[in-house]
């Protein structure tokens, strides 16, 4: 189980000289197959190769990760949910430069609610709950409130 979705990323010298629509089968021919597996996919590429490369109003199924390290993304929100926005970051804990991003969509929640990446349905809550109570009413009272709400009740005596 993992929160994020599953992105391609396409940018590779190897396939480069194919032609955009080539390139866009690719893209839709792998989110294809990981997402009928289960999982949230996307693409990732960077400015040029989103402009130039592939025919984004085929991948509109899909959302995009957009590398473009400047201080504003060439496409906004809209464009897709994730924006890598330097290749040398500095984060505590890891030497030398690191990518940083900024995410725009709450992909755990969407994840999760649409029972992605290994998540299931929620079916029930059980909930355990303890009360000490002086009088053997007060004791059955909540008892009785705690059933109508669906909840198995049992009353035990506390030892002294």
């Amino acid at each position: 189980k993992f929160e994020l979705p599953v992105y391609f990323d396409i940018e590779d010298d190897s396939i480069s000289h194919l032609s955009k629509n080539v390139l866009t089968d690719i893209c839709l021919a792998w989110c294809g197959k990981v997402e009928s597996a289960g999982y949230y996919t996307g693409i990732y590429a960077n400015v040029y190769w989103f402009t130039h490369k592939l025919e984004t109003e085929r991948l509109a199924a899909y959302d995009k990760w957009l590398a473009h390290w400047a201080e504003k993304p060439a496409f906004d929100e809209g464009f897709g949910g994730m924006w890598q926005y330097s290749s040398t970051g500095r984060v505590k804990g890891i030497n030398g430069n690191t990518d940083l991003n900024k995410c725009y969509r709450n992909y755990p929640a969407i994840i999760k609610k649409a029972c992605l990446n290994g998540f299931k349905k929620v079916t029930g809550y059980r909930v355990t709950a303890s009360a000490a109570v002086t009088a053997e009413a007060s004791a059955k009272a909540l008892a009785e409130n705690c059933r109508r709400l669906g909840m198995n009740t049992e009353i035990m005596p506390l030892s002294e």
